[in-house]
């Protein structure tokens, strides 16, 4: 399936800065993790498997799908099992790599993240990292 340009917005923020990534822009659906090149999100670490994860964004929202990686996608410490919701606030995981996702699906941005126009606060418990 070839993906599709869609105008919602999820931009990722690495947990670890210091790891050498960039905030990630998911702005087409399907949206592949993994270690090997063809993937959207090139993920360089041992622990990533070629084939990880993706992002596909459907029903008005952002999901995400483990594809049977060897070390797991996380969402809030959770191991994915089944297609699970994503929004801003969410902690996500890719084996041992993490980003928090500062933006979400109607373009709101985290009121912490420096990004101008920020609409409103997060609300509950966010676990979202700086």
């Amino acid at each position: 399936m070839s993906p599709t340009p869609t105008p919602h917005r999820l931009v990722l923020r690495p947990y670890h800065p210091a790891d050498g990534q960039d905030e990630v822009v998911i702005d087409r659906t399907p949206f592949l993790v993994g270690r090997i090149e063809h993937n959207d999100l090139r993920v360089r670490r041992a622990d990533a498997s070629r084939c990880h994860a993706e992002f596909h964004f459907a029903d008005g929202a952002w999901w995400i799908v483990d594809r049977r990686s060897s070390n797991g996608t996380y969402v809030d410490g959770t191991r994915v099992t089944e297609p699970e919701r994503v929004a801003r606030g969410n902690l996500i995981h890719f084996g041992e790599t993490g980003y928090s996702v500062v933006v979400d699906t109607a373009g709101h941005v985290h009121p912490d993240c420096g990004y101008f126009g920020c609409a409103e606060p997060l609300t509950g418990t966010s676990k979202a990292v700086r």
